[in-house]
C-alpha cells in the first residue's frame, strides 16, 4: 500500500516532529528527578560549604530555565505553529536553550568533577586537562547555539558539524577522562577494612555508572547529528543531557545522605542477632589511609541489664559510632566513648550505686 503524500508536507515529518515530543517527555521526566534530588540534598546538606550550594542551585536554575524555554519551543513547534510548514525548518529563538544550557551546565558539572580528581591525586597535569577540556566543549556548545540562532533555518543545519564535534566529542572525551580517574583513585584508597572499602566500592560503581550515562547520550546525539541531519532525531538525546548531567552531580552528593543508607544500615545493625549491643573493634590505619566515617546509628530499645544483687534497669538507650581513625588519632578508646554513651551513666538509683560498691 503506497503512503499518502500530501503537497508541501515534507515525507519525513514525523521524523521531524516526533522526535522534539519524545526528547520533551524525556527531559521533564529527568527534570522531576532533578527537583526531587535538589529537595533532598536542601534537607539533608543544610551545613555544606556555600561554595557547595552555590554550584547545586545554579545548576538547579539553569535547568529550569531550560525546561521552561524548551516548552516553549515544543509548544511552538507541536500546538501553535501546527500545519505551517515554515515552523518545521525554522524552530524559533528558544531552540538555542539546548546547546546554551547543556554546554554551560556540562562544564560546571566536569569542573567539579575536575576539583575532585584534584583533591584525590593532587595532580595539577590531569586535573587541568580536564577543566581546559570543559571549557573548550563548553564553548563550542555555546557558539554552535549562538551560529543557529544566527541561521534560522535547520536545513543549513550542516554548517554546524565542526563546533558540534567539538562539543559533544569533547563532552564525551572528558566524561572518559573523568570516570577513569575517579575509579582509578579510588581503587588505591583500598583500606583492607570492609566498611570503608564497601563506602569506596560503592563511589566506584556508581562513577562508572553516571559516568556511562553522560557519555553514550553525548556519543549518541553525536552520532545521530552527523549520520541524520535531515530529521531531528537527535534533539532525543540532546534536549535532556543537561539534566543528565546536573543529576550526575547530585547523585555523587546525595550518596552521603542517610536516606540512600539507612536500610544498609539497619540490616548490617541486625544481622547481629538483633543485638543492641556493637562490639568494639580496635584498629589502627596508617597514616596513607583514608579517613572515613562508616556508620552513626542510633538505637533506642529496651534492655534487661543484670546488677548487682539482681536489680534491673530498663530502657537503656544506646548509641554509638562506628568510625576508622587515622594513625594521628587516638587508636584505643576507653568503652564509653566508643559508644557514645551519654556521660557515661545509665540514670541509676542511688540505691543501685551503694548496692555496686559494696
Amino acid at each position: 500500500m503506497s503512503e499518502t503524500v500530501i503537497p508541501g508536507i515534507p515525507k519525513d515529518i514525523s521524523l521531524l516532529a516526533g522526535p522534539m515530543l519524545l526528547g520533551g517527555f524525556f527531559n521533564w521526566g529527568l527534570y522531576g528527578i532533578l527537583c526531587l534530588q535538589t529537595y533532598i540534598y536542601y534537607l539533608s546538606f543544610p551545613n555544606d560549604s556555600r561554595n557547595f550550594k552555590i554550584v547545586v542551585y545554579f545548576l538547579f536554575i539553569c535547568d529550569t530555565i531550560q525546561t521552561i524555554m524548551s516548552t516553549h519551543n515544543a509548544w511552538y513547534f507541536l500546538s501553535s505553529g501546527w500545519g505551517d510548514t515554515y515552523v518545521l525548518t525554522h524552530p524559533g529563538w528558544s531552540w538555542i536553550a539546548v546547546p546554551l544550557f547543556t554546554g554551560i551546565v556540562s562544564a560546571v558539572v566536569q569542573l567539579f568533577f575536575g576539583w575532585r580528581i584534584w583533591k584525590l591525586s593532587g595532580s595539577y597535569i590531569l586535573s587541568g586537562v580536564v577543566v581546559v577540556l570543559a571549557l573548550i566543549q563548553s564553548t563550542a556548545a555555546i557558539v554552535s547555539g549562538v551560529w543557529f540562532e544566527l541561521l534560522e533555518d535547520t536545513t543549513k543545519v550542516g554548517v554546524l558539524r565542526p563546533p558540534a564535534i567539538v562539543w559533544l566529542a569533547g563532552s564525551a572525551i572528558v566524561d572518559v577522562i573523568i570516570t577513569a580517574s575517579l575509579v582509578t583513585y579510588l581503587a588505591r584508597s583500598s583500606t583492607g577494612f570492609t566498611d570503608t572499602d564497601d563506602i569506596i566500592a560503592k563511589l566506584i560503581r556508581m562513577t562508572v555508572e553516571t559516568g556511562a550515562c553522560t557519555t553514550t547520550a553525548a556519543i549518541l546525539e553525536l552520532v545521530l547529528f552527523l549520520v541524520y541531519q535531515t530529521t531531528n532525531l537527535y534533539m532525543i538525546p540532546a534536549l535532556p543531557l543537561a539534566k543528565l548531567y546536573t543529576n550526575t552531580l547530585l547523585a555523587s552528593l546525595n550518596s552521603r545522605s542517610q536516606t540512600f543508607n539507612s536500610s544498609s544500615q539497619r540490616s548490617q545493625f541486625q544481622s547481629h542477632d538483633n543485638s543492641n549491643v556493637t562490639t568494639k573493634h580496635l584498629r589502627k590505619l596508617s597514616r596513607n589511609q583514608v579517613h572515613v566515617t562508616t556508620v552513626r546509628e542510633v538505637v533506642e530499645d529496651v534492655a534487661m541489664i543484670d546488677l548487682p544483687k539482681g536489680r534491673q534497669v530498663e530502657s537503656i538507650q544506646v548509641s554509638y559510632t562506628n568510625k576508622h581513625q587515622s594513625a594521628d588519632q587516638a587508636s584505643f578508646e576507653d568503652d564509653d566513648k566508643s559508644y557514645g554513651l551519654p556521660d557515661s551513666k545509665l540514670h541509676r538509683s542511688d540505691d543501685d550505686l551503694e548496692s555496686g560498691r559494696q
